[in-house]
């Protein structure tokens, strides 16, 4: 098995188990490959936005939130009138869950609920589209 599926299946057995802690997934967000890992609570508006100064070539979000929040993560600024809806370079992510996706640049923005916690790593290697949920 390799660092990354190891990595996968940590974050798949810790997300059934309702005792794990924050802390936890944190010290598990640092895969081999990760250039930047963070918690993140949005504002009271719900959105977040990040600049980095190398470009990173995959995202992993992880949603901590509850009930029906979907975590929306975007490249580029955020837009005006909030989250889009569709569209490349776009990912969706149910409260509760998870993804890893190829999207890449050097600025994205989060959208969620208000003071919803994420979980963000960026990566400077691409991941394969249907890596995001093995």
């Amino acid at each position: 098995m390799t660092d990354n599926e190891t990595f996968l299946d940590e974050l798949r057995r810790l997300f059934g188990n309702q005792e794990a802690t924050i802390q936890r997934w944190m010290e598990l967000l640092k895969p081999p490959d990760g250039q930047w890992t963070e918690l993140i609570v949005l504002s009271a508006a719900g959105v977040a936005e990040r600049s980095q100064p190398r470009a990173f070539e995959s995202v992993c979000a992880l949603n901590f939130g509850a009930g029906a929040g979907t975590l929306t993560v975007a490249q580029g600024p955020a837009a005006a009138g909030g989250a889009p809806a569709a569209g490349p370079g776009l990912m969706q992510i149910p409260a509760g869950d998870w993804g890893l996706f190829p999207l890449r640049g050097r600025h994205l923005t989060l959208y969620g609920g208000a003071n919803a916690v994420v979980g963000l790593i960026l990566m400077s290697v691409p991941v394969p589209p249907a890596f995001g949920k093995l």
